[in-house]
């Protein structure tokens, strides 16, 4: 997660991966674990789902997870005044 904050979304294999233009959803891929995120306002990263990978592909279930949880965060955001501040990573 530190070369993620480090790098952005410059961030690539074999650290992360973007999953496409159809999900919008990247995945960090330390090893044998996967977290699904994305970019909120292109600079804030959203963590949505975390799960031990044990397949070639991601399952099509844990996208589905993400993606449930990427638009209720979408939609809360256009709700509500969600902001974040520099500093909010609380690492404990």
């Amino acid at each position: 997660m530190r070369h993620l904050g480090d790098h952005g979304p410059q961030t690539t294999r074999p650290a992360a991966d973007y999953l496409g233009d159809k999900t919008g959803l990247y995945e960090l891929r330390p090893k044998p674990h996967r977290y699904l995120y994305f970019y909120y306002h292109r600079n804030k990263v959203i963590f949505l789902h975390a799960f031990e990978k044990d397949t070639k592909t991601i399952p099509e279930k844990d996208i589905k997870i993400a993606m449930e949880r990427k638009t209720e965060m979408i939609l809360f955001g256009k709700t509500s005044k969600l902001e974040f501040e520099e500093g909010d990573n609380d690492e404990t």
